[in-house]
């Protein structure tokens, strides 16, 4: 019983990802009914709205049970004023202002944001830590204590194994594939073709097909796709793996939704390239553009997922209100790895690592999003641009 490791508190410092994992479940339930019979003091930061906001602009049908959960929250929270906002998005500055609330403890769950950000920062805090899992429930009286005791997932052995899964078969256009599913789409045009594969149109217009070449489906791979289908993310903007795909029994690839669109590499190529894209452009429509892209990485980051490969190619621009992230096979979700990465765009310190060979921290992907942030500011300028070669870093 959840209730059983809080009783004796008067105050709860709420994580959002509470919400987002647990709403719509009994676990709760129970939590929302205890903080009401014992009229409970809830602080939440300025994070806590930003993420929920970013979970109703996304419009994920999976998310349902975040937003009721929330109405019910303020429902029953607020006409009692025992509902606070603090006025703080950093985790160190928020915990600066509520750590030292007599008799409160910090309320979490194992794999949201302020957690991974209490075991980057490892703040020194006057206040225990109950963390909510699937599996268990966890209390701890320090940060350093969940740190040794409570370690995070290592890399997975999946990312060591360079075999591979596929065989001889091929697939082309006029072929038929097997969704995971055991739906059948044939494979009418090839949209596009690059290192790691094909991307088809199908016969069912709204899905296309990406068909690995021989040689890339490694188990890392397929594991973190199976994954990753079962994470059933449908918001728009996100061309996210919907299915898996077989030929003839043999795994080739995945389904997903279309994007539509420029790369932003192409609009974000100097002033000129961005008047040539969009015209009637102003410099509040490259805000947006950017505020669109930021949500959608949270939106990951929420999830457990980090991008990884972050740059200017990933993502596909239709207008100012309508992005869209692309190669989302590569992300990293959990401890599986994203094996690939962009020189420019990737913290210095990582350089010389095998991308396939760590787990990235958030605080990696913090870098890279800076570097995106000032390449879209500044029409695809650099701010290091004298110091790099440009050069792209795959792992073996």
């Amino acid at each position: 019983m959840l209730s059983s490791y809080l009783e004796g508190y008067s105050s709860f410092i709420l994580d959002y990802s509470v919400l987002r994992q647990f709403g719509g479940t009994a676990v709760f339930a129970e939590l929302l009914d205890y903080i009401a019979s014992n009229s409970i003091d809830v602080y939440v930061s300025k994070a806590f709205k930003l993420q929920h906001y970013c979970v109703i602009h996304q419009a994920d049908n999976k998310d349902e049970g975040t937003a009721d959960a929330m109405r019910q929250i303020c429902s029953i929270l607020l006409p009692m004023k025992k509902l606070h906002s603090v006025q703080e998005t950093g985790t160190i500055e928020f915990l600066n202002k509520v750590s030292d609330i007599p008799n409160s403890i910090i309320v979490t769950t194992r794999d949201g944001i302020f957690t991974k950000r209490l075991y980057e920062k490892k703040p020194d805090l006057n206040v225990k830590i109950c963390v909510i899992s699937l599996k268990e429930v966890r209390v701890f009286d320090s940060v350093m204590q969940m740190v040794n005791d409570y370690p995070l997932p290592e890399l997975s052995p999946l990312a060591l194994k360079d075999t591979f899964l596929d065989s001889q078969v091929y697939c082309n256009v006029g072929d038929t594939v097997t969704t995971g599913r055991n739906t059948k789409l044939e494979l009418d045009r090839r949209l596009s073709s690059g290192a790691e594969g094909m991307v088809f149109l199908t016969n069912n217009k709204n899905v296309v097909a990406k068909i690995y070449h021989k040689g890339v489906i490694t188990p890392l791979r397929w594991s973190k796709l199976t994954k990753m289908v079962s994470m059933r993310i449908t918001c728009a903007g996100l061309c996210w793996p919907q299915d898996l795909l077989f030929y003839k029994g043999v795994p080739v690839g995945y389904t997903m939704f279309l994007g539509k669109g420029k790369t932003l590499g192409n609009v974000f190529d100097g002033p000129d390239a961005i008047m040539n894209n969009f015209p009637e452009w102003k410099r509040e429509d490259i805000v947006s553009t950017l505020l669109l892209l930021l949500e959608k990485y949270l939106y990951l980051h929420m999830h457990n997922i980090v991008a990884g490969d972050i740059q200017l190619k990933n993502a596909l621009l239709y207008s100012s209100k309508t992005v869209y992230l692309i190669d989302m096979d590569s992300v990293q979700v959990g401890n599986l790895p994203c094996p690939v990465g962009t020189e420019e765009f990737t913290d210095p310190s990582l350089w010389n690592k095998n991308f396939v060979s760590f787990v990235r921290e958030l605080k990696d992907e913090d870098y890279s999003i800076s570097m995106l942030v000032f390449s879209i500011l500044f029409c695809g300028l650099h701010p290091y641009a004298a110091a790099l070669t440009g050069a792209v870093r795959t792992a073996a």
